[in-house]
């Protein structure tokens, strides 16, 4: 009986975490950072340029649990006279409030023509979660990238996403066995009490 009141708690402490207070998310260029290199190519003077954007100290928002704000976070220039070329990117994006950061890396590639036409792709690895210390944490997410037409400066965006604990999905049934079974304990209690009343009035 004891674990199954502890395996209620733990569900009523997950479910709390819907109510928890909003938090103050402040992306800061002090501390972010982006670099990219090309890693193999073959091209006639292809290069990559990143740079953080020069709007992120001017993000700021109040999240509560399921809320995100998305954002600017740096700038990608391509080019080259012809030929295609690999990249990989790192990128550090720093929080002022909380006081974090999350890192990601990405790997990509593009084509390009004349310096003008030009196509790319970028795929990351995201950031971990950042754990606020209440049972809910910070998601932020990496644009994934895919563009090809006529000009060569992209930019890539990041969403912070502030989201509740999610239990494993072995935790997750165990809570809801456990639930189920405190609920028809207590419903085989109330027919047996309500038997034994009328047994007594007979």
């Amino acid at each position: 009986m004891r674990k199954l009141l502890g395996i209620a708690a733990a569900a009523l402490l997950m479910f709390s975490t819907a109510h928890a207070s909003p938090i103050l998310v402040d992306p800061t260029a002090d501390g972010s950072e982006v670099g990219a290199e090309i890693t193999s190519d073959n091209c006639l003077l292809c290069f990559v340029e990143v740079t953080v954007s020069e709007d992120l100290d001017e993000v700021m928002a109040w999240l509560d649990v399921g809320d995100s704000v998305t954002f600017d976070f740096f700038d990608v220039v391509v080019g080259g006279l012809i030929g295609t070329a690999d990249v990989v990117v790192t990128a550090v994006l720093a929080l002022a409030s909380p006081d974090a950061s999350a890192l990601g890396s990405g790997d990509g590639g593009f084509a390009t023509f004349l310096f003008v036409l030009n196509g790319g792709y970028l795929n990351w690895v995201q950031p971990d979660l950042i754990d606020l210390g209440d049972g809910t944490f910070l998601a932020i997410v990496f644009e994934n990238l895919f563009e090809f037409g006529i000009g060569n400066t992209t930019t890539v965006s990041a969403t912070i996403s502030r989201v509740a604990a999610v239990p494993e999905p072995g935790t997750a049934a165990l809570l809801i066995v456990g639930l189920m079974a405190l609920w028809f304990g207590s419903r085989r209690r109330k027919v047996a009490s309500q038997s034994l009343l009328a047994s007594a009035a007979t």
